[in-house]
């Protein structure tokens, strides 16, 4: 098979599939060459760029030069030369249950139709708690231990400050809140704890035996 190839007439969006309805992969800058890498599909072409692959819209390329099998006949439309019959194989497109699902990516590596680094608790979680286990943990704080112990302590005051935080600017995220603490906040509050806010003097909370005289 040889590839074909094609510029972007403007901006243009690498979709995951042949439709706008699909997931916007990448938005490709004006004037880029694409290699197309199988015969169109209803006006979408199938591309490579930069070492993404998805689907863009024939409507905004320009200087096609058409994919091709073995054998050298054209297998593209609009703008290329050869057209012709479509001989090759059709392309592989998406699965209907791979198009419903919003994390799917056709350039995934990982074999599944859920890249593990696009799910919601990596992108962002919709609980403040979830948002916070993660916070926590990539400031070493995470794991069941006397740090940890400390850190989750803090929980609510953080929330509270997330609430009050969002009254001035709506559109803020947790996310957005737990970073602008700072990648030391939580080392700076636990040198700023006493020793019992630590946990490091448990033993004065303890509770102490009393014997009662018979």
């Amino acid at each position: 098979m040889a590839n074909g190839s094609a510029t972007t007439r403007t901006n243009l969006n690498l979709r995951s599939g042949p439709s706008t309805s699909t997931t916007v992969l990448w938005t490709i800058p004006a004037q880029t060459s694409v290699t197309l890498t199988g015969i169109p599909n209803n006006g979408w072409y199938p591309v490579t760029v930069n070492g993404n692959s998805g689907f863009v819209s024939g409507d905004y390329l320009t200087g096609i030069t058409p994919y091709t099998d073995d054998s050298g006949t054209g297998n593209g439309t609009g703008g290329g030369t050869g057209g012709g019959v479509t001989t090759g194989p059709p392309p592989v497109l998406p699965t209907p249950e791979q198009m419903s699902n919003p994390f799917y990516k056709p350039t995934s590596m990982y074999g599944s139709t859920q890249n593990w680094y696009d799910t919601p608790i990596v992108r962002q979680s919709s609980s403040f708690d979830q948002e916070y286990e993660k916070y926590l943990t990539d400031q070493g704080f995470g794991g069941l231990n006397q740090k940890g112990d400390f850190a989750r302590s803090l929980a609510d005051r953080a929330k509270a400050g997330f609430g009050a935080a969002q009254l001035n600017n709506p559109a803020l995220t947790n996310r957005q809140y737990l970073a602008d603490l700072g990648s030391d906040f939580l080392e700076r509050a636990r040198a700023a704890a006493t020793p019992v806010q630590r946990g490091e003097q448990w033993a004065v909370m303890a509770p102490r035996s009393r014997w009662t005289p018979r």
